[in-house]
Formats: structure tokens, sequence, C-alpha cells
């Protein structure tokens, strides 16, 4: 099993888009929120994650893929979308349990917000 993982795309983002994803705010395990005061204009970034997972054996598996780190300096990172419909584990990462055929390769897509 090899599961090999790419930035496809990275690229600033307004404000008024990263408001616009306010809904996808990922919050800590226990509930808590911290506010961050920012004395600038931040600058928002879109970040696309492909992970390209391959099988070469001959029975079809089902792969755990965590992404780590979600939980940066300003602890508000955003998932905008998924291919795969994951779960959050807790702050800093994103989990998905990604079916892959026999002999076969499957592409789990993420594109995350964040202000780094």
């Amino acid at each position: 099993m090899k599961v090999q993982p790419n930035v496809v795309a990275r690229s600033p983002m307004t404000s008024d888009e990263w408001e616009r994803a306010v809904r996808y705010r990922i919050t800590r395990g226990d509930g808590t929120a911290e506010t961050i005061v920012i004395e600038k204009n931040p600058t928002f970034w879109h970040t696309e994650m492909r992970y390209t997972l391959t099988n070469a054996s001959s029975r079809p598996v089902v792969v755990t893929v965590a992404q780590n780190g979600l939980d940066g300096y300003y602890r508000d990172t955003r998932l905008l979308e998924e291919s795969i419909a994951g779960k959050q584990r807790n702050a800093d990462t994103r989990v998905w349990e990604v079916p892959v055929p026999a002999n076969g390769e499957i592409v789990l897509s993420a594109t995350f917000a964040t202000r780094y």
C-alpha cells in the first residue's frame, strides 16, 4: 500500500472569501475557541491537497488517511470541500477512511482555507 500526498494548489484568498467559509471553522475537541486579533491585513490561503492511494494487492483495502497540522499558529483552519467525507479527530487532525480497490488506485482531495 502506498499513499502519496501532494499540495495541488495554494493561492491567496480575499477576506470576503474567508468570511464566507466561516461555517467550516474547525474548533477544539473540548469546544473551546480562541480569538486571535490581527493588527494588519492578513493574507488568507486556499490549499488544495491530493492524496493518491495505490493498492498492489489482489484484495480491496480500506486505508485511514490522516492530515495533521490543521491547528497551526492561528488555530483557524476551515475545510472547504473534500471528495470523500472525513471526520475531525481533533483540532489538529482530519481523518478519512478510503476504500482502495484491488490492484487499483483512488484519489482523495481536500481544500482548506487558512491564515498561513
